[in-house]
């Protein structure tokens, strides 16, 4: 999160973050993927977008769920994922594998992931299933 702070910082977005309880039952690598391709996407959404430019997050365990609740002020073209169009030429990135990434993870944990646009800012909802041991 730390990293991702300060890359925010850099492209002049505010960045602010929630975590209420603790991820039981999901890997911790695959949180770190999953956290680390969504704001990748929300980064790079975000660049795009005018001033003033924000990412919100929020972690919440509730009950056996892991809620992930993402919010930036990118722009979303329904069927495009924000983030995911192609890489400009000589920019050395590959957009769109974070998203397969954040897929496999979602369907690890019998999951669901929701990407919306609602009063000027794109939303993105993850929900996993954590499991008894991991």
């Amino acid at each position: 999160m730390m990293a991702k702070r300060e890359a925010c910082r850099e492209a002049g977005i505010s960045f602010s973050y929630q975590i209420v309880g603790s991820p039981r039952g999901i890997a911790q690598m695959d949180m770190t993927a999953l956290l680390l391709n969504l704001l990748d996407n929300a980064i790079r959404a975000c660049r795009e977008a005018p001033m003033p430019r924000s990412i919100s997050v929020m972690l919440l365990a509730r009950g056996e769920l892991w809620e992930i609740e993402m919010t930036n002020s990118g722009n979303y073209r329904p069927g495009q994922e924000p983030g995911s169009s192609p890489g400009k030429e000589g920019d050395g990135a590959v957009h769109g594998l974070g998203l397969v990434s954040v897929g496999q993870i979602v369907e690890k944990y019998q999951g669901s992931s929701r990407l919306w646009q609602e009063d000027g800012q794109v939303r993105q909802k993850v929900i996993l299933v954590q499991r008894n041991a991991e």
